[in-house]
């Protein structure tokens, strides 16, 4: 079974948004997608967060093309508990935080955002080594890659056609 990796909605943004894409989104993104070992996942909060855009096209478009990505099911509900121990101001706090148990809870393997305050709130819970920011997550699954990719010396890769 593959691992998940949870993208963080502005990731999500990134890819999908009508613009010229960062070079590091589409790097980090063409190694997931090539991955034999990894599926990208949005959490249904991507939804919710997706639901608040102001404009109707931009926002219908938006959530279609949401559902070309697996969607954790039914994932835990942050307990208030969380909730305090991280520290929330707003309602996108309580998202953000909705996306950080499931990480707690093991809905997925990683979580990659570049939410400088996620990223601080998973170190004082403990969870750093599975937040990352998009270059800690290029490097470690590049890294990865290699270890799999890797063929010996004497097999020779040819196209079969």
């Amino acid at each position: 079974m593959k691992e998940k990796i949870l993208l963080d909605t502005n990731m999500i943004i990134y890819l999908l948004d009508n613009h010229v894409l960062d070079e590091k989104v589409s790097k980090l993104t063409k190694i997931l997608y090539d991955s034999d070992k990894y599926v990208i996942a949005i959490h249904p909060n991507t939804f919710v967060e997706a639901r608040k855009l102001k404009d109707e096209t931009k926002r219908d478009i938006f959530i279609s093309k949401l559902g070309v990505y697996k969607t954790i099911e039914t994932p835990p509900r942050a307990t208030n508990e969380f909730n305090n121990k991280v520290g929330y101001k707003n309602d996108n706090d309580i998202i953000d935080n909705g996306m950080l148990y499931a990480v707690v809870r093991n809905c997925v393997s990683y979580f990659i955002t570049n939410d400088k305050k996620l990223l601080k709130k998973s170190e004082s819970i403990g969870i750093k080594d599975r937040v990352l920011s998009i270059d800690e997550a290029i490097e470690k699954f590049k890294q990865e890659e290699k270890l799999f990719v890797e063929t010996p010396v004497f097999i020779k890769n040819e196209y079969l056609y």
